[in-house]
């Protein structure tokens, strides 16, 4: 369970840089509450971070993202991130420009019809409920993935070839009978302790999706990288005519 610390000098830090990020991007944001609303229809974030770890010559602070999509938290997409830098302020800083980059701009261009990003994969899928027969399109739009460590051109080549999202399709399909926005983050580490990972479905994690993930064929680079990690996170799939309520 993540510690509800909500207040403090680095979730101040963190909320500044996320507006200084947002603005940059184009965006006016506000903060009222504790929440930064991010000046795209009702969209709010409450940001919450952790127990700070000190590694040599490095902070790791680890933050959580809630992202509200309908303004009052009813809808809400829960997003983990590492914040790392040579100082707590640097590694707030850092987080905050991260989740600019990786995990907004597919929940802008879903909210957004006139926002593009050529950054974000669009990708049609069609189901078919196997009992009424009914069809339903849905659009997916998968973000750019947030790389770290060693060898980042070749993990981001490497990605172009195996799109995360296409590992696990299979499993995400078996949540498209709830006509709603379904969120998937992807996230794959690997380092000298092995692959490690995690998949997330409407904030819930999937084993299942995990598995799939982890059969990604990584290259063998004549250096192995001591740390190799991808993330993706998008709001995946959301149906091209969402059923009200």
């Amino acid at each position: 369970m993540e510690p509800e610390q909500e207040g403090g000098r680095i979730v101040e830090l963190a909320r500044e840089s996320l507006r200084e990020h947002l603005g940059a991007a184009g965006l006016h944001p506000w903060e009222e509450g504790g929440r930064v609303w991010l000046g795209i229809g009702e969209l709010s974030c409450r940001i919450v971070a952790g127990d700070p770890i000190q590694h040599p010559g490095v902070w790791l602070v680890p933050f959580w993202f809630h992202l509200a999509l309908d303004g009052d938290e009813r809808e809400v997409v829960r997003e983990s991130m590492a914040g790392m830098g040579p100082t707590l302020e640097e590694a707030a800083v850092r987080v905050a420009h991260d989740w600019v980059e990786a995990v907004l701009p597919p929940v802008r261009m879903m909210l957004d019809p006139a926002f593009r990003d050529e950054r974000v994969r669009v990708l049609d899928v069609a189901t078919m409920d196997a009992g009424t027969v009914e069809t339903a399109t849905w659009t997916m739009y998968a973000g750019p993935p947030l790389l770290l460590g060693a060898h980042p051109q070749a993990i981001a080549e490497a990605l172009e070839r195996q799109p995360p999202v296409s590992l696990v399709l299979d499993r995400l399909t078996g949540y498209l009978h709830l006509r709603e926005r379904h969120w998937v983050k992807a996230f794959l580490t690997r380092s000298d302790a092995g692959l490690h990972g995690e998949v997330m479905i409407d904030n819930q994690p999937d084993p299942e999706a995990l598995e799939a993930l982890m059969r990604f064929q990584w290259r063998r680079w004549r250096a192995s990288p001591a740390s190799a990690s991808s993330s993706s996170s998008s709001p995946t799939p959301s149906p091209s005519s969402r059923p009200r309520s």
